[in-house]
Parts: structure tokens; sequence; C-alpha cells
């Protein structure tokens, strides 16, 4: 008896006897498997479906003297394999397969009824190791669209507290001067002059300013004269460490404005806005 030196797939085998002999059934695929020197045995379950992809009909059953009784029991017995089993099988042929191929393979084998979607997953996971893709309904659709508008709506709050903040400490800026800010803090985009106008309204304040502001924040350099003595800082160590704080005070600018997108850290955002009017301090000094 010769031995094969690779033993081939169950499903080529049963695809290349049937081939050759249309009528063979269960036992006789299984004899040849272990006359051609085979371990194991083939299933029902894979000669069902190879009949079927191949257009033949069902699964032939051998011819035996059993009586009428033990034929029934037999085909009882047999009649239909577990779905575990089957998928398992499947899987094991197929590891990649999903729940649509699974069930199209049942159909195709002659079963009744449908395999669920989460016994697919659970033996995939015994087979493969790997569970099937997430699926998304309409419920986690309905979520993710949500969420991709929430960034948008935040965007909008921040935008207003970045206004509103801006305009406590220069009632006179306008849409110019707040976009300049907005840019230094770091964030993205820009902002409308439309929502600069409704938050200085709502502040009270009249109007958006149009040109320069005339802003109530005064530089060290633009500092005017006292007693005919030009206020103005001299170059040096003393302007450097004013361009200095100036770059600290933007940076606690964007902090603020980050913990406020944030959001419930009050405390946080006490302590900065402390921080940055004791730099303004220094700078002013």
């Amino acid at each position: 008896m010769a031995t094969a030196t690779e033993t081939p797939s169950k499903t080529s085998f049963v695809k290349d006897f049937l081939k050759g002999k249309p009528q063979g059934n269960v036992k006789s695929i299984n004899e040849a498997w272990a006359a051609a020197g085979f371990e194991g045995t083939i299933s029902k379950t894979v000669v069902d479906k190879t009949r079927a992809k191949l257009g033949l009909a069902g699964n032939l059953r051998a011819e035996t003297n059993q009586s009428a009784k033990q034929k029934a029991v037999a085909q009882t017995a047999t009649t239909s394999p577990g779905k575990t089993s089957f998928v398992k099988e499947f899987l094991n042929d197929h590891p990649d397969a999903d729940t649509t191929e699974v069930n199209e393979a049942w159909i195709a084998a002659g079963m009744q009824g449908t395999i669920s979607r989460t016994l697919v997953n659970k033996t995939r996971i015994m087979v493969t190791g790997k569970g099937l893709a997430k699926v998304r309904t309409p419920a986690t659709k309905k979520r993710s669209d949500a969420q991709a508008k929430a960034p948008a709506t935040t965007a909008t709050r921040g935008k207003s507290s970045f206004i509103r903040e801006f305009l406590n400490d220069n009632p006179q800026g306008n849409s110019a001067a707040i976009n300049d800010a907005w840019k230094k803090a770091r964030m993205p985009g820009t902002i409308s002059t439309a929502l600069v106008n409704k938050v200085r309204a709502d502040l009270g304040l009249t109007g958006n300013l149009r040109g320069k502001p005339t802003s109530t924040r005064v530089r060290p350099s633009e500092k005017t004269t006292v007693n005919r003595k030009p206020a103005v800082q001299p170059r040096g160590r003393k302007s450097a460490q004013t361009t200095l704080l100036m770059a600290v005070e933007e940076e606690i600018d964007r902090l603020i404005f980050t913990v406020m997108g944030i959001g419930n850290l009050p405390d946080v955002e006490a302590a900065l806005r402390e921080a940055r009017r004791t730099v303004y301090r220094a700078m002013s000094s």
C-alpha cells in the first residue's frame, strides 16, 4: 500500500474522490481515506458540503442489511450534525469565514434554520483565537455620528470662553485682536466676527470695534512718558525678560483654554488665571 508523502486537505480529497465516483458516500470516502494511509476520518459535514459545491444531490448512504428499525435509529442519529461541530469543521478549512459564509455552507449542506453570529464568533475564537469583526448597527452608527458632531460643539464653547476671557482683560478688543491672541495660544482655525459680537453683547460691551483696538493691556515698551521722562524700558536684559514673560503668558493662556475644554477643573483654571495675572504684573512693573 503506497502512502502519500503529504496529507492532502480533507476537502480536496473528497472533491477528487467524487469527481471519479459521483455516487460515493461518507462510508466509501472514509474507506478510501484510510486505504490511502491517512489518519482520522472525514465528517459527513465535509462530504455534504463538497457534494453540494460539485452539484451532486445530498449524501448517499451505503446499502446495509440492517432492519428497518436499525435504519431509522441510524438515520435519526445522523440527520443533522450539531451547529457547533459544523461551524468548527467549517472554520478548520476556512479560518477567515464570517457568519454569512458559515450559513451559506449550512444551507448548501441541506440543513434547516440558521447559525447565529454569537455561535460563530464563539467557535471562531476557540478555533482561530480571533473573533469576528465588529459590525456597525444603526444604534452604533447614531452614536458615532453624535460623537463626530461633538467636537464642533466643544470648539464653539471653547471659542466663546476664549473671547469672554480675553474681553475681561481687554474690553476694547476686536475680532482682529482676539484672533491674534487665539493664534498665539496655538488654537486651530479662526474665530468669526459674529461670535465676537455675540459675546461682546452678552458682556454688555458695545458692538465690535473695528481697526486697531485701544488695548487696556499696555506693553512695557508702549508706556507713555511720566513727568516728561520716557517710561520705555531700556534695551538689554530687561527687554529680553519681558519677551520671555510674554511667551510664558501666551503659554498659560493656551493651558487655561485646554483646561476649560476638559471641564470640571475650576481650581486648576483659577490657579492658572492667577499665575497669568502674576506674569502680567511682572511685565508691567
